[in-house]
């Protein structure tokens, strides 16, 4: 039978994964670094499988880093036993479906944890600039 393990970083995804593999082993994880939080398995045993709570907007905000990070640990022996259970679910999807499992409360603001750093989208103007065309000549702009 196939061990499953499933990380713990505190996140709603992953308290949504420990309540849908009952049977699962939980592997509470800190710091941001992957790799490190893999030196505790034996990567030779190939009947384990070891599911990730990162949902797909998660994979978007950090410019793949993940996905890096992941292609690492599968560099070092892991192939085959990384499994992304949310990799096609966003983050209202997430929080839906653990309000329906009553993970979470409705009034809980509580949001999924960034695995690695946080990326803050500061600049919200625009890469392009509005021309009026109505009653302007070439020459004006």
């Amino acid at each position: 039978m196939t061990e499953k393990i499933v990380f713990d970083n505190g996140s709603i995804a992953s308290k949504l994964l420990q309540d849908e593999l009952k049977d699962a082993k939980v592997v509470k994880v800190s710091g941001t670094n992957l790799l490190e939080n893999f030196t505790q398995f034996d990567s030779k045993k190939q009947d384990q499988r070891i599911y990730l709570p990162f949902t797909s907007d998660q994979l978007i905000a950090n410019n793949e880093q993940i996905r890096k990070d992941i292609q690492k640990v599968e560099g070092v022996g892991f192939k085959n036993q990384v499994v992304l259970p949310y990799e096609g679910d966003d983050e209202k999807t997430i929080k839906y479906r653990a309000k329906r499992a009553g993970l979470i409360k409705d009034g809980e603001q509580n949001t999924l944890k960034q695995p690695t750093s946080e990326i803050k989208d500061e600049d919200n103007s625009k890469p392009y600039k509005t021309v009026n065309t109505y009653n302007t000549k070439v020459s004006d702009l």
